[in-house]
Protein backbone atom coordinates (compact mmCIF):
# COMPACT_ATOMS: atom_id res chain seq x y z
CA UNK A 1 0.00 0.00 0.00
CA UNK A 2 1.18 3.44 -0.73
CA UNK A 3 1.00 5.50 2.21
CA UNK A 4 -1.36 8.08 0.99
CA UNK A 5 -3.70 5.61 -0.15
CA UNK A 6 -3.71 4.38 3.20
CA UNK A 7 -4.21 8.31 4.95
CA UNK A 8 -6.98 8.46 2.07
CA UNK A 9 -9.34 5.54 3.72
CA UNK A 10 -8.47 6.59 7.07
CA UNK A 11 -8.41 10.43 7.80
CA UNK A 12 -11.44 12.45 8.35
CA UNK A 13 -10.55 15.50 6.90
CA UNK A 14 -13.77 17.42 8.46
CA UNK A 15 -11.72 16.98 11.98
CA UNK A 16 -9.24 18.19 13.77
CA UNK A 17 -5.38 16.65 12.61
CA UNK A 18 -2.30 16.50 14.71
CA UNK A 19 0.84 15.79 13.14
CA UNK A 20 3.99 15.65 15.27
CA UNK A 21 7.59 16.05 14.39
CA UNK A 22 7.97 16.89 10.86
CA UNK A 23 11.50 17.70 11.22
CA UNK A 24 13.42 19.95 8.71
CA UNK A 25 15.22 19.10 5.29
CA UNK A 26 17.82 21.81 5.24
CA UNK A 27 19.21 21.52 2.09
CA UNK A 28 19.90 24.94 0.88
CA UNK A 29 21.04 26.81 4.24
CA UNK A 30 22.51 29.66 1.93
CA UNK A 31 18.83 30.74 0.77
CA UNK A 32 16.32 32.15 2.60
CA UNK A 33 15.77 30.10 6.16
CA UNK A 34 13.11 27.73 4.91
CA UNK A 35 13.09 24.30 5.15
CA UNK A 36 10.70 21.63 3.55
CA UNK A 37 9.78 19.53 6.17
CA UNK A 38 11.31 15.83 6.42
CA UNK A 39 7.87 14.72 6.65
CA UNK A 40 6.22 15.39 3.56
CA UNK A 41 2.96 14.40 4.77
CA UNK A 42 2.49 17.63 6.19
CA UNK A 43 2.42 19.22 3.26
CA UNK A 44 -0.40 16.59 1.77
CA UNK A 45 -2.62 17.10 5.08
CA UNK A 46 -1.80 20.57 4.45
CA UNK A 47 -3.42 20.39 0.66
CA UNK A 48 -5.99 17.76 1.36
CA UNK A 49 -7.53 20.44 4.61
CA UNK A 50 -8.43 22.87 1.81
CA UNK A 51 -12.35 23.00 1.27
CA UNK A 52 -12.37 20.86 4.14
CA UNK A 53 -13.77 21.65 7.98
CA UNK A 54 -11.19 20.22 9.47
CA UNK A 55 -7.44 21.71 10.63
CA UNK A 56 -3.80 20.42 11.26
CA UNK A 57 -1.90 21.36 14.27
CA UNK A 58 1.79 20.94 13.76
CA UNK A 59 3.78 19.81 16.75
CA UNK A 60 7.81 20.21 17.00
CA UNK A 61 10.67 21.01 19.25
CA UNK A 62 11.39 24.79 20.06
CA UNK A 63 14.26 24.88 17.38
CA UNK A 64 16.90 25.39 20.21
CA UNK A 65 16.35 22.29 21.61
CA UNK A 66 19.32 19.77 21.84
CA UNK A 67 17.69 16.30 20.96
CA UNK A 68 15.32 15.74 18.57
CA UNK A 69 17.52 15.77 15.43
CA UNK A 70 16.83 17.94 13.01
CA UNK A 71 14.06 20.32 13.35
CA UNK A 72 13.18 23.92 13.23
CA UNK A 73 9.18 24.87 13.21
CA UNK A 74 9.61 28.43 12.19
CA UNK A 75 11.97 27.02 8.96
CA UNK A 76 8.88 24.79 8.37
CA UNK A 77 6.05 27.74 9.07
CA UNK A 78 8.12 29.62 6.60
CA UNK A 79 8.01 26.99 4.36
CA UNK A 80 4.54 27.16 3.99
CA UNK A 81 3.80 30.43 4.18
CA UNK A 82 5.49 30.67 1.06
CA UNK A 83 3.82 27.35 -0.66
CA UNK A 84 0.23 29.34 0.29
CA UNK A 85 1.41 32.35 -2.02
CA UNK A 86 1.82 29.65 -4.79
CA UNK A 87 -1.61 27.33 -3.84
CA UNK A 88 -4.51 27.08 -1.61
CA UNK A 89 -4.15 25.08 1.21
CA UNK A 90 -6.31 24.47 4.60
CA UNK A 91 -5.76 25.78 7.88
CA UNK A 92 -2.60 25.14 9.98
CA UNK A 93 -1.50 26.16 13.56
CA UNK A 94 1.78 25.40 15.18
CA UNK A 95 2.61 24.25 18.32
CA UNK A 96 6.28 24.38 19.83
CA UNK A 97 6.83 21.63 22.97
CA UNK A 98 7.93 18.41 24.20
CA UNK A 99 5.29 15.86 23.01
CA UNK A 100 6.75 13.45 26.01
CA UNK A 101 6.09 16.25 28.96
CA UNK A 102 3.32 18.90 27.33
CA UNK A 103 0.03 17.82 27.24
CA UNK A 104 -2.18 17.80 24.87
CA UNK A 105 -5.86 18.93 24.95
CA UNK A 106 -8.08 16.39 25.83
CA UNK A 107 -9.86 14.37 23.01
CA UNK A 108 -9.43 17.24 20.27
CA UNK A 109 -8.17 15.03 17.24
CA UNK A 110 -9.65 12.66 14.84
CA UNK A 111 -6.58 11.81 13.58
CA UNK A 112 -3.09 11.65 15.44
CA UNK A 113 -0.04 10.70 12.87
CA UNK A 114 3.54 10.27 13.43
CA UNK A 115 6.06 9.54 11.00
CA UNK A 116 9.11 8.27 12.53
CA UNK A 117 9.10 10.41 15.22
CA UNK A 118 7.94 8.11 18.74
CA UNK A 119 10.22 5.29 17.83
CA UNK A 120 12.95 7.33 16.83
CA UNK A 121 13.43 10.53 18.38
CA UNK A 122 10.64 10.76 21.57
CA UNK A 123 12.77 8.64 23.77
CA UNK A 124 15.99 11.69 23.81
CA UNK A 125 15.24 13.72 26.29
CA UNK A 126 15.76 17.16 24.53
CA UNK A 127 17.65 18.80 26.69
CA UNK A 128 20.51 16.64 27.28
CA UNK A 129 23.09 15.04 25.60
CA UNK A 130 22.69 11.59 27.25
CA UNK A 131 18.93 9.87 28.25
CA UNK A 132 18.70 6.93 30.12
CA UNK A 133 16.96 4.11 29.36
CA UNK A 134 13.98 4.34 32.16
CA UNK A 135 13.94 8.14 30.96
CA UNK A 136 13.50 6.69 27.42
CA UNK A 137 10.97 4.37 28.88
CA UNK A 138 9.01 6.55 30.41
CA UNK A 139 9.13 9.26 27.73
CA UNK A 140 7.39 7.03 24.84
CA UNK A 141 4.59 5.76 27.70
CA UNK A 142 3.96 9.08 28.19
CA UNK A 143 3.64 10.27 24.33
CA UNK A 144 1.17 7.32 23.88
CA UNK A 145 -0.55 8.18 26.90
CA UNK A 146 -1.01 11.83 25.45
CA UNK A 147 -1.73 11.05 21.97
CA UNK A 148 -4.36 8.48 23.62
CA UNK A 149 -5.97 11.32 25.85
CA UNK A 150 -6.16 13.93 22.99
CA UNK A 151 -8.14 11.04 20.46
CA UNK A 152 -11.41 11.58 20.24
CA UNK A 153 -13.42 8.43 20.91
CA UNK A 154 -13.93 7.03 16.90
CA UNK A 155 -10.35 8.93 16.28
CA UNK A 156 -6.82 7.04 15.14
CA UNK A 157 -3.80 7.36 15.76
CA UNK A 158 -0.70 6.03 12.91
CA UNK A 159 2.49 5.59 13.82
CA UNK A 160 4.49 5.15 10.59
CA UNK A 161 7.79 3.37 11.46
CA UNK A 162 10.64 0.67 10.61
CA UNK A 163 9.60 -3.06 10.76
CA UNK A 164 12.25 -3.70 13.93
CA UNK A 165 11.05 -0.50 15.77
CA UNK A 166 7.91 -1.73 16.05
CA UNK A 167 8.06 -3.34 19.27
CA UNK A 168 9.20 0.29 20.83
CA UNK A 169 5.03 0.79 20.52
CA UNK A 170 3.89 -2.49 20.96
CA UNK A 171 6.33 -2.91 24.45
CA UNK A 172 4.06 0.44 25.84
CA UNK A 173 0.81 -0.05 24.25
CA UNK A 174 -1.59 1.09 26.54
CA UNK A 175 -4.90 -1.47 27.93
CA UNK A 176 -7.45 0.64 26.28
CA UNK A 177 -5.56 0.75 22.90
CA UNK A 178 -6.23 -2.03 20.31
CA UNK A 179 -3.35 -2.40 17.48
CA UNK A 180 -3.18 -3.01 13.83
CA UNK A 181 -0.40 -3.75 11.48
CA UNK A 182 -0.17 -1.85 7.64
CA UNK A 183 2.78 -2.88 6.00
CA UNK A 184 3.64 0.33 3.40
CA UNK A 185 4.50 -1.18 0.07
CA UNK A 186 5.90 2.99 -0.90
CA UNK A 187 6.10 5.66 1.57
CA UNK A 188 5.04 8.59 -0.81
CA UNK A 189 2.20 10.77 -0.71
CA UNK A 190 0.18 12.12 -3.67
CA UNK A 191 0.03 15.44 -4.48
CA UNK A 192 -1.14 18.27 -6.91
CA UNK A 193 1.18 20.25 -6.75
CA UNK A 194 4.78 20.21 -9.70
CA UNK A 195 7.94 20.19 -8.77
CA UNK A 196 8.57 23.81 -9.26
CA UNK A 197 5.85 24.67 -6.79
CA UNK A 198 7.43 22.83 -4.37
CA UNK A 199 10.93 23.24 -4.92
CA UNK A 200 9.74 27.03 -5.16
CA UNK A 201 8.78 27.32 -1.88
CA UNK A 202 11.66 26.49 -0.72
CA UNK A 203 14.04 29.41 -1.89
CA UNK A 204 10.79 31.51 -1.94
CA UNK A 205 11.49 34.99 -3.81
CA UNK A 206 15.20 33.75 -4.31
CA UNK A 207 14.25 30.90 -6.64
CA UNK A 208 14.79 32.09 -10.08
CA UNK A 209 18.59 33.11 -8.45
CA UNK A 210 19.17 29.77 -8.40
CA UNK A 211 17.02 28.03 -10.84
CA UNK A 212 16.16 31.10 -13.55
CA UNK A 213 12.40 29.82 -14.86
CA UNK A 214 13.66 25.55 -15.59
CA UNK A 215 12.36 23.27 -13.61
CA UNK A 216 14.46 22.08 -10.01
CA UNK A 217 17.48 20.59 -10.33
CA UNK A 218 17.68 16.81 -10.63
CA UNK A 219 20.04 16.68 -7.35
CA UNK A 220 16.62 17.63 -5.16
CA UNK A 221 14.36 15.22 -7.13
CA UNK A 222 14.60 12.67 -4.27
CA UNK A 223 11.71 14.91 -2.59
CA UNK A 224 9.19 14.79 -5.59
CA UNK A 225 8.65 12.07 -8.28
CA UNK A 226 5.74 11.71 -10.68
CA UNK A 227 2.88 13.19 -8.74
CA UNK A 228 4.82 12.46 -5.72
CA UNK A 229 6.09 13.58 -2.41
CA UNK A 230 8.67 12.13 -1.68
CA UNK A 231 9.82 11.92 2.16
CA UNK A 232 13.45 12.14 3.83
CA UNK A 233 13.23 9.01 5.61
CA UNK A 234 10.81 6.16 4.35
CA UNK A 235 9.11 3.70 7.29
CA UNK A 236 8.28 0.54 6.66
CA UNK A 237 5.22 -0.14 8.82
CA UNK A 238 2.09 1.67 10.10
CA UNK A 239 0.92 0.79 13.47
CA UNK A 240 -2.88 1.47 14.04
CA UNK A 241 -4.03 2.38 17.09
CA UNK A 242 -7.79 2.90 17.90
CA UNK A 243 -9.58 3.18 21.45
CA UNK A 244 -11.38 -0.29 22.37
Amino acid sequence: MITSDYLEQIVDFDQPILLVGPGADIIYEDCGYAAIPMDRALIYFAEKLHNNKGHLDIFDLPPDSYGGGHHNIDQIKKYINNLKEKTKLGKINYVEGDIAVDKLPEKKYGFIWDHGTLSFWVGEDPDSEETSTSLQNERIENTIKNYSSSLRDDGVIAIATKKDKTSIITNHLLPNLKIKQIKIEEDKYKTRLNAQTIFSAIYGDKYEDHFGTDQPAKEYSYLYEKGFLIPTYFEEVIIELKKR
